[in-house]
This record gives C-alpha cells, structure tokens and sequence, in this order.
C-alpha cells in the first residue's frame, strides 16, 4: 500500500515538473537571459495606444521578475499635442520602478518605490484654451477637466506608491491665452509613508517662475487616499518667493477634490506675483495678508469668508474662480470698513499699490496718462465684482463712502455704477468699455448731485474751507474711442456741465479775478472775507476732443465773469477768453480781459485786452501797456454787471 502510494506521489511529482515546474523554470530561464532592451518597441507603442501620442524608449530597459519586479528605463519621452511648440511633452532621463505582482493579478496596483531624474516637461494652453496633457478624444472631455457624464467609465483606481523620488524636474509653462510663461524647477522631492502607513509626509525644494520655493505637507495615507472611507487629512505649508500659503483640513473624496473642508491662509507682497500660477491676470498690488474658507463646486473654486489686510486696507467677502472654460470667470463681493484708495492703485492705474500723484508732465509735455489697457488680458478673463467702503482714506478728496458694479465678459468692460459719497452729496459714474470692438470704443457718464463744496475743500484747504459754501451738480455724457486716458480724452464727443449754487468763496479771490485793484487791496490790508455765489457754471459741448464752452458763468454779488474759449484735449492745449463786469462802482477797477492759453501741464493767464494771445515775452509786454491805457481810461467803473440766470442754468445741470 505505501509502495504503491509513492508511486501515485512520485507520477503526480513527474506530471507536475512536466507541465508547471519544467515550464515555469523555462520562462524563468527565459526572462533572466532575455535581452528586454527587445521589448521596447513593442511596449512603446502598447503606452502610445493608451496615450494616444507616440511614445519612444530611447535608452536600456531593464525587468528583474520576481515577487517584486523591478523595472529600469532610460530615455522615456512622451510627444506633444499636435498644436504644441514644444517637441515633447515629457522626456525622463532615469526611471526605476518596483511593482508587486501578486496584487497585479487583481487589477491592483502596488508600487513600493517609484524614482524619477532628470525630468524634462513642456506644459502649455493655446489660444483655444486647449491643454496638451489631456491625452484620448477630447470630445470625449468635459472642459475643465470635469467628471465624467452619468454612465461612462468610471477613472481608474489609483496606484498605491508607498515612496516616490524625484531628483532634477523642469517644467515650463507657456499660456499663450494668457500670454504668459513660467518654468518650475523642482531640485529635489521626497514623499512616503510611515511603517504603519498612517500618513504620508512631502517635502521638496526648488524654484517657480524664478522665486526660490518650498513645500511641506503631511498628509493620509495612500490607502486612506484610495480607499476614500473617511475624510482625508491634509496640512500643507508652501512658500514661493514672496508667497506664503497654508492649507489645513480634510476632503470628503481626495480623487474628485469634493467636500473640501480646508481653511487656506495667503499672504505676500504682491498679488500680481500669482499671475503664473492661477493664470488669472491680476493688477500689481501692497502686501497682502487674507484667510478664509477654500470650496470647489465643480469647475468653480470659491476663497469664502475670507478677511485680512491689503496694504492699510482691511478686506472681507468671498471670492470664486471657475476654471476650465473659453476664460477664466471670477465673480465675488468684497467689502471694507477702512479703504485707503492708494491700495487699490494698481486696479484703477496709479502707480503699483502706491499714492496716484498728481499726474506728471510726459516726454512730449504733456499730463494725460498715454499707457493703453493690456486688451490681451481684458479679453483673457470674464468677471462680476461687488465691492462696497465704508470709510474711503484718499490723499485729496475725502470720500466718505464707495461702491462699485464692475463686470467683464468677453472684452467689455462695465463699471454700472462706481458710486461714492462726498458729505451728503453723491457722485455716479457709469462706463463701458468695448475691448473686443476695433478700434475700442468706451461710453462714460456721470452725475454730480449735491457735493458740499467745503467738504470737497476741507483737506488742506485751512480757512478757505471754513468762509467757503455751496453744492456742486453736473452731468456729463461722452463717446470716445482709444485705450488710453489720452486717447479717450483726446476722441471725446458729448457734453460736460458742472454748476456750482448757493454758495459763498474768498472775497479776495473773486476781486483779483475781476481785477478790483481796490477792493483787493483792502482785503489783503483788512483780512479776507468771503462774498456769496449765485452760480459757477461750466457747460462743454464736446467734439472729437475739442471741448468748446457753450456757458462759462462766474457770477457773485459783486462780479460776473463770462467765458468762452475752447480746450482741445488732443493737443493739451487752452484758449480760453475771460471777461469780468464787476457789479459795483470801484475806483481802479479794470475791466479787462484775460486769455487763459498754453497747455494743462503750463496754463498760462494774463490780461489781454486787444485778444492778442498772451503766450510769448512780446505778447505779454503789450497786453501790460494795453491794460495799463485801458484801466485808465475810463477812470471810473460804472460796474454795468448783471446777474445771471442762475435758476435756469442750475436747473438744466439738474
């Protein structure tokens, strides 16, 4: 009986050498001294088919079979989208690979090391808004890279690698929407997770877009990660030149990114330094520092209940971008409590984050801001922002408070309204700006109701401020094209009235206007005092840049001066007549004209009786002569000024 069971023992042993072991050492056999170099052609094109783009293996490729396979390539390279400048989208120098098989059997993948040198990508977007590394049909796609419609294949359970490697990575960037271009350098990253794979740690060093940078994150698990059975936890440090940012919290589902629960810290020096890595263009700006709630909703990203400092500004609201699209789109509200306008100089064309001084003269003389709006970047985003300020800190006109409409969608910008208050009085400005048309066409309007003119005066202006009262109103309605303050200016066509009522100003200042001599001497030998205004009116009509005084009315009890004259905005330049009638009978008082010409940057006014001009040494020199003989001939003013009708003028401003 045992004779015979050996012998059953030994025929089964002889089937299994036949048919498994003998095979099984022949393939093993085989592979230890198969050349695998033969095998890269093959499984190049295997990955090109997966990819849909050609892949190549131009260095040694190296399998070691066993419980743990161990795979070493040289030379991988990825080619580029079609449309792409770059000859490749990713080419690595060095590849070593570990892989369980096992688990591979059961469609799961198990790398306990993966290492990566000499990194070389080219990432880039076109004009389109394409990307070239989304691989397969794109109308397969949802833009932005959404998930998949109810019902198609469900993505592919990730890999878990228990360590990666990387050492020498290069990434460029190029948006060509955008127009703009960066390049990562990653020195050196290390990623792994704990012996009782708990949680994972990250940490890598290199530069972006040229600044020095830095990350720090621990982190779940890779199962926790793949598995997606509880939140996953993450704690993110990132330091990018001057950009500092923490993230901290957990995801409901890590591989979708939904129900994010993190709150995000930024702060840096400027936030047009984030350009390169949002692609969201943004102007340049002060130091900044916020905080709030980071959410995704689909494509749309939101920066909720965030508050923090811009420069001296305090800021608070919510903010959401969502990406993916033809452009970007973000939409927000904002609101201060303190705004100090000069922070916000870079969004309205002052100097970057600085005070907006007063403008200065160009290379050609002039004083109109000549820089054009970046149409590239108008065009690259669409927008809708609310913002309102309490308390406006600005260096001239104090305002007391602020609000704004502003959105942007395809190239149009609209400002529907910019509002702010000044006392009780109110000031609405309403503009579109067509970015897509060409040439670019702008429509600007604005009221004027009820501006306290001692609140307008009350920065700097000491006593005047006190003895001086009145309302300012106007309105103003231009077309114009251009993309420059200049441009706009100089093409300007429309009307502009302002009318300022019920009002009192320096005495003495009206009296030198009209040229009292008298009455002005008094006022400097026995103090100023201040003298009621019936009306100031200025009402321009406009055309292609020549504004030309229809009314031009400073009328007081004691003074009416009459104006006419133009200002042509395309050269900058004045020619301006004004004729004072003094209404009381003054001895020395002289009824000359004055010519106001030369340009914004230099005005130049002095009396010019015989309107001869007064630009030029000669000019003045007569004009001096000529209001000499006429100031004394008559020597008496009989002051035949009338009042002028003010109701009807202030009421048309109105």
């Amino acid at each position: 009986m045992d004779r015979a069971l050996r012998r059953v023992g030994l025929a089964i042993g002889l089937l299994f050498a036949v048919f498994v072991a003998l095979p099984a050492l022949a393939i093993a056999v085989f592979f230890v001294f198969y050349d695998w170099n033969d095998a890269r052609a093959p499984l190049a094109r295997l990955a090109g088919g997966a990819l849909g783009r050609d892949v190549a293996i131009a260095g040694d490729l190296d399998v070691d079979i066993g419980r743990t396979t161990r795979v070493e390539l040289h030379g991988l390279q990825v080619a580029n989208a079609p449309w792409g400048k770059a000859g490749h989208l990713l080419r690595i120098g060095d590849l070593a690979l570990a892989i369980e098989i096992w688990p591979l059997l059961r469609g799961d993948f198990v790398i306990p090391s993966l290492a990566l040198a000499e990194v070389d990508g080219n990432l880039e977007r076109n004009a389109d808004g394409a990307v070239n590394w989304e691989f397969g049909d794109p109308g397969k796609r949802q833009a932005g890279g959404e998930r998949r419609a109810e019902g198609a294949d469900e993505p592919a359970s990730l890999p878990l690698v228990e360590s990666l490697a990387i050492d020498g990575a290069w990434i460029d960037f190029d948006d060509r929407r955008l127009k703009k271009t960066a390049t990562l350098t990653l020195d050196r990253l290390r990623m792994g997770e704990d012996a009782e794979r708990r949680k994972m740690t990250a940490e890598a060093s290199g530069t972006y877009a040229g600044r020095k940078a830095r990350l720090d994150a621990t982190m779940g698990s890779f199962t926790l990660l793949r598995e997606g059975a509880q939140p996953y936890p993450l704690d993110v440090a990132l330091v990018a030149g001057d950009f500092n940012a923490k993230l901290a919290g957990t995801i409901d589902d890590p591989q979708a990114l939904e129900g994010l629960n993190l709150d995000l810290k930024i702060s840096g020096d400027d936030l047009s330094n984030l350009v390169p890595l949002t692609g969201i263009p943004v102007p340049p700006t002060p130091p900044y520092a916020l905080s709030g709630r980071l959410e995704r909703n689909g494509a749309t990203w939101l920066f909720r209940n965030f508050a923090g400092k811009l420069g001296d500004s305090d800021m608070q609201g919510t903010i959401a971008a969502t990406l993916g699209g033809a452009r970007p789109r973000i939409e927000g509200d904002v609101t201060s409590t303190l705004l100090d306008l000069k922070d916000l100089g870079g969004f309205i064309g002052a100097s970057e984050g600085g005070d907006a001084p007063p403008p200065a003269p160009r290379p050609d003389g002039r004083v109109l801001p000549d820089k054009d709006v970046d149409l590239q970047q108008l065009r690259a985003v669409d927008a809708r922002i609310g913002f309102k300020g309490t308390r406006i800190v600005t260096p001239k006109v104090p305002i007391d408070r602020l609000e704004a409409q502003v959105s942007l969608e395809d190239g149009t910008l609209r400002a529907q309204p910019v509002s702010f208050a000044i006392g009780k009085g109110q000031v609405k400005v309403f503009l579109s700006l067509y970015g897509a048309e060409e040439p670019v066409r702008s429509d600007i309007e604005a009221v004027i109701r009820n501006v306290d003119i001692r609140r307008l005066l009350q920065e700097g202006a000491g006593d005047v401020a006190a003895r001086s009262a009145g309302a300012f109103n106007g309105r103003a309605k231009l077309s114009a094209t251009g993309t420059s303050v200049a441009d706009i200016a100089g093409s300007a066509t429309g009307e502009l009235m302002v009318v300022l009522s019920d009002g009192r100003f320096s005495g003495l200042m009206t009296e030198l206007m009209g040229l009292d001599i008298a009455e002005a001497l008094g006022f400097l030998i026995e103090g100023d005092r201040s003298i009621p205004i019936r009306c100031i009116v200025a009402d321009f009509g406009a055309d292609r840049g020549l504004f030309t005084a229809r009314t031009l009315i400073f009328d007081t009890s004691d003074t009416q001066v009459v104006g006419t004259g133009t200002i042509d905005m395309r050269s900058e330049r004045l020619d301006l007549r004004l004729r004072p009638l003094p209404k009381d009978f003054s001895p020395f008082s002289l009824r000359t004209p004055i010519s106001v010409q030369g340009t914004l940057a230099e005005p130049d006014a002095f009396p010019d009786p015989a309107d001869i001009g007064v630009e030029g040494v000669v000019n003045k020199a007569l004009n001096t002569v000529l209001t000499v003989v006429t100031g004394v001939l008559p020597p008496v003013d009989l002051g035949p000024g009338e009042d002028a009708p003010c109701a009807a003028l202030i009421s048309r401003a109105r």
